[in-house]
């Protein structure tokens, strides 16, 4: 059909105009019904999304260490996490639509809502220490606030987060508790602490430093250089080879050099340090402390010179001297008894007596040492002995003496011996020589009176009867006379005769007249003189006294 027709009609025109109504509204409709469907969508998105966030951020806000809360404009809360509620001690239910003076101290709300509008009102954040009394203790908290806003970015309140640093604070307490300490032992020990900055060469030293190199308080120029115009010339090289060498392996260093003050003295100084280093392994910071050891360094050279005698005394006496520990090992022997076994003394440090003679010899030696070690003194004890030098024999005498250190501990045996062979010798001789003595004085025809004078003021007074053989008590008639007086022997014998009491007529003086001895010596002659001159007997006989050196002093 042609399209004229609807045009021909009114009516048909009326319709079509409706029907293409129809159309372009049923079209509107399915748009706007397309677009209701999408922006519907979205916001089912939009707030899925939310309501992800809202329980991520409150697992965050739950989960969180931190006390985390939030206050609306007018500073009632609206947010107070678990951990706010472990720190403060209060419940959400107890704070939620409150104000801060439900968690805080009077003092501490007071000052923390105060400054509630500054935050709002600036737009920015605020840091601010605060101290809560808690079930637990006095808690010390870092209390961030800052604004809190809508999506519009409108601020409706403030949030915070408090971060418990109680932990820290008194790691901080303890560590200022640390360096004053430190600081007060450093002082009272004179013990100076340094740090060099290995870069920059900056060098930082404390007071007590400062006077043991001799700079006034604060005048160190804080250089290198300074510390090393200090060190002793001869040191210096020593001292930065020793110190560099540890830096290079990474190990901390020890080692003593000397210092010259600007009042020409020198000083010892021991150095005690280690570095840090980045994490490329290069030294960022060196550190230590220097402390004067000037004293110890002469006490040592004292101690030195001291040992340096003794060893020259132990290795130029005659006698065997060595020193064993308490297990019987040689720890050090002089020349004469290396002689002994043969050996030096570094073949016989470390070893026994077993390493060098048989076994029962050794048992005996092992035997001694463990006598003087009970005894806790010298023990003495005479021992034959082989020299392995030469071969010759010895009767040695031998003092083996206990050694403890300063605790009383036993460290070792320390064993001296003495060549006895030829004093024995001496006094096998001597005893033959008194018999033969004794023989001839006791079979003797002539009487003999061995006497010590007595003296007064210098004067002889009397004799004591030493000893007399048997033709003088034969001869005298006199018995038991020997450690008595003359006058004790003879009773009235100054009264009976003067002559017999002048007992020193013509005898030279000595220069300690007690020590003076005679001989007195009875023989036969045609005198019947009552008495003579020097005896001091009444004897028939005749007698003389002669001074005499006695072989029985």
């Amino acid at each position: 059909m042609p399209m004229e027709w609807l045009f021909d009609d009114p009516v048909k025109i009326v319709l079509s105009g409706l029907l293409a109504v129809l159309a372009i509204g049923a079209s509107a409709i399915l748009l706007c019904q397309r677009e209701r469907l999408a922006c519907a969508a979205r916001i089912r998105q939009s707030q899925a999304e939310r309501r992800r966030a809202l329980r991520l951020l409150a697992a965050i806000v739950g989960g969180s260490e931190d006390a985390i809360f939030a206050l609306d404009r007018e500073g009632h809360f609206i947010l107070f996490n678990r951990a706010a509620e472990r720190i403060t001690g209060k419940t959400e239910p107890e704070v939620i639509g409150r104000d801060e003076t439900a968690v805080f101290p009077p003092e501490l709300a007071r000052r923390l809502i105060a400054d509630n509008p500054r935050v709002i009102e600036s737009g920015t954040s605020t840091v601010i220490e605060a101290t809560l009394a808690t079930p637990d203790g006095e808690r010390i908290s870092l209390v961030t606030k800052g604004p809190l806003r809508d999506e519009a970015g409108h601020i409706v309140g403030l949030f915070g987060i408090a971060r418990d640093i109680t932990a820290l604070k008194q790691a901080e307490r303890a560590l200022h508790e640390s360096e004053e300490r430190l600081r007060l032992a450093s002082a009272s020990a004179h013990v100076g602490v340094w740090d060099w900055q290995v870069r920059d060469g900056k060098l930082n030293w404390t007071a007590e430093l400062e006077q043991l190199y001799g700079y006034a308080a604060g005048t160190f120029p804080g250089i290198y250089e300074a510390f090393r115009e200090r060190v002793h010339p001869d040191d210096l090289v020593r001292a930065e080879r020793l110190r560099d060498e540890a830096i290079d392996t990474n190990e901390p260093f020890d080692f003593d050099f000397r210092i010259r003050l600007p009042s020409g003295a020198t000083r010892w100084i021991n150095c005690k340090g280690a570095a840090l280093y980045d994490e490329t392994g290069n030294p960022q910071r060196v550190f230590g402390v220097n402390v004067d050891v000037t004293e110890r360094k002469r006490a040592e050279a004292a101690l030195e010179q001291e040992r340096s005698f003794f060893k020259t005394l132990v290795q130029t006496v005659p006698d065997l001297i060595w020193l064993k520990n308490p297990e019987g090992v040689y720890l050090a022997c002089n020349p004469r008894f290396e002689r002994l076994y043969g050996v030096r003394e570094a073949d016989i440090v470390g070893k026994t007596d077993y390493d060098f003679v048989n076994r029962e010899l050794a048992d005996f030696f092992r035997e001694k040492d463990r006598a003087a070690i009970a005894a806790g003194k010298p023990s003495l004890n005479e021992e034959e002995l082989t020299y392995a030098a030469d071969g010759h024999r010895e009767l040695v005498e031998t003092i083996k003496t206990p050694m403890f250190d300063a605790e009383g501990r036993l460290v070792g045996v320390l064993g001296i011996g003495r060549d006895i062979t030829a004093a024995r010798r001496t006094e096998a001789a001597l005893r033959a020589s008194e018999a033969m003595y004794r023989s001839l004085f006791d079979n003797m025809l002539n009487g003999f009176a061995y006497c010590r004078m007595l003296f007064e003021n210098g004067s002889p007074l009397d004799f004591v009867y030493l000893s007399v053989n048997q033709a003088f008590e034969t001869l005298t008639g006199l018995r038991d006379v020997v450690g008595r007086k003359v006058t004790e022997v003879i009773p009235g014998i100054r009264e009976a005769d003067r002559n017999c009491s002048k007992f020193t007529v013509g005898w030279p003086r000595r220069a300690d007249p007690i020590d003076w001895k005679c001989l007195s010596i009875l023989y036969r002659c045609g005198s019947r003189s009552r008495c003579t001159a020097r005896s001091g007997t009444i004897s028939w006989p005749c007698s003389t006294s002669l001074p005499s050196a006695s072989r029985l002093r």
